[in-house]
Parts: C-alpha cells; sequence; structure tokens
C-alpha cells in the first residue's frame, strides 16, 4: 500500500542522511496546494493508487509547523522538485 503523508523537518533531515525509510519520494509543495477546499489533491507524479494519510490536514498542520522551527530543512528540496534518493528500510527476517 502506498500512502502519501506530510514529512517533517526531522524526517527529511534523516532521509537526506541516508537512514533507511519507509518513504519512497518527498515532494516540497506549499503548505495549500494539497489541502482543496472539498477534497486532498495529490501532486503531480504521485501514483493514483496512493491513499491519503489518516488525519493527514491535522498532520499537514504538524509538518508545517516543523519547517517554520527549522525553516533550514527547507533548502533539501527546491518547492516544485521531488527527491527520490531514499535508502530504502530493509525487511527483518
Amino acid at each position: 500500500m502506498q500512502i502519501v503523508e506530510p514529512i517533517p523537518s526531522a524526517s527529511l533531515e534523516a532521509i537526506i542522511k541516508g537512514i533507511p525509510t519507509s518513504y519512497k519520494l518527498a515532494t516540497a509543495v506549499k503548505f495549500g496546494a494539497m489541502l482543496g477546499e472539498a477534497a486532498l489533491q495529490r501532486p503531480d507524479g504521485f501514483p493514483e493508487v496512493a491513499k491519503f494519510s489518516d488525519e493527514f490536514r491535522f498532520r499537514a498542520i504538524a509538518a508545517t509547523r516543523t519547517f517554520k522551527s527549522r525553516p533550514q530543512a527547507q533548502i533539501h528540496i527546491p518547492l516544485g522538485t521531488s527527491y527520490t534518493r531514499i535508502s530504502p528500510q530493509r525487511e527483518v527476517t
């Protein structure tokens, strides 16, 4: 299952450092770009099968606050672009 969810600044910085994660893609968008009035808006390039996480709006607000308190984290992915060089999380067997 693929989930669309906001990424807090600390998680983004861990992704950039190469720490393994379950994320596959990180895209920088303006806060309101995904929060349509009636329905959530999937960013361009996101799989159509991806579902929005539970409480997406609440999580987006919380994630946005983390970038306001750590504005230096915004430089990792320029607005409107995506980051895909993410280290995959290894499955434990």
